[in-house]
């Protein structure tokens, strides 16, 4: 049945009224970081809804999402004053813009990129010290803002995210982070990355294999775990479940560590992606081998 694109306008609305909330609620009223993170928001967001409705160039579409990041990085972190903070400044415009697309590669199937984002968004507020009281009032705001759309998208799809959503869940998500990467010392950086893993082992790993194998990477595809899943004969539903479970154990790993000695953050880092990575790479394994058994009958 056609169904609608472009619901992801209501997450932005909601997202965007949060951040003037804190912005008028919180100690830091009026500070760059979140005018900044709000007009970020807008901008992704923005050329994500008219993607959804007219095609965009690549190109285009990534110097906005690269222009949002580098605005908030410098923001959140300040004006460079040598080599070292030029190169953190450029590392967060990248990881912005990666989140971003990040994403909307994953959102795919029913559910799984707002039910994903709405479980980081939950975790990185229950990391002692890793956001204010302000940012913790957007963190929510996200979070709430996924549960409120999640029933009109999962398990059945009466609306889709588009563009403007799954871009705005991406850049939402890479500002908390980078504002509690901000606060943290470096070995808790590394589990701060562990909350999106899941969507990041499964893009890395594709677009390695992709690689790998001489394919145009950069093109649309339908190689991502997920997608063989759901080809191999798997409900959206329970892919999402999946998912989302993984996300909560990695999240787990990240709380139960934070205030962990470097060496143990570390491992915990380590291990937790290199679960992810055999999971990932054992159930498409298993999904395919599957699909074409099926395809031998």
């Amino acid at each position: 049945m056609p169904t609608p694109r472009g619901g992801g306008v209501g997450i932005v609305a909601a997202i965007a009224a949060t951040l003037v909330l804190a912005i008028q609620l919180g100690p830091v009223a009026g500070t760059a970081a979140t005018w900044w993170a709000l007009a970020g928001l807008l901008a992704v967001a923005g050329v994500g809804w008219w993607d959804d409705h007219r095609d965009l160039p690549a190109l285009f579409r990534l110097g906005v999402h690269l222009a949002a990041g580098l605005a908030v990085a410098l923001a959140v972190l300040g004006w460079p004053t040598g080599p070292f903070d030029v190169a953190v400044i450029a590392v967060a415009m990248f990881w912005v813009a990666g989140m971003v697309n990040l994403w909307n590669f994953m959102d795919g199937i029913n559910g799984i990129a707002t039910a994903q984002a709405a479980l980081v968004a939950l975790a990185v507020t229950w990391l002692p010290g890793a956001l204010d009281g302000p940012w913790t009032l957007v963190a929510l705001g996200v979070c709430a803002a996924c549960i409120g759309f999640l029933p009109f998208n999962f398990p059945q799809a009466r609306i889709f995210l588009g563009d403007v959503g799954s871009g705005a869940l991406g850049y939402s998500l890479a500002v908390l982070l980078l504002v509690a990467a901000s606060r943290s010392a470096p070995p808790q950086w590394l589990l701060l990355g562990l909350l999106p893993a899941v969507f990041i082992v499964d893009t890395g790993v594709t677009l390695a294999e992709r690689i790998a194998r001489g394919r145009r990477w950069w093109e649309p595809h339908r190689e991502h775990a997920y997608q063989w899943a759901v080809r191999q004969g798997h409900s959206h539903a329970r892919i999402t479940y999946l998912y989302t479970f993984m996300g909560l154990v990695a999240a787990i790993i990240a709380i139960g560590f934070w205030n962990s000695p470097a060496e143990l953050a570390g491992l915990a880092f380590f291990v937790g992606i290199a679960g992810l990575c055999m999971a990932r790479l054992s159930m498409k394994r298993i999904w395919l081998m599957r699909m074409r058994r099926r395809r031998g009958r």
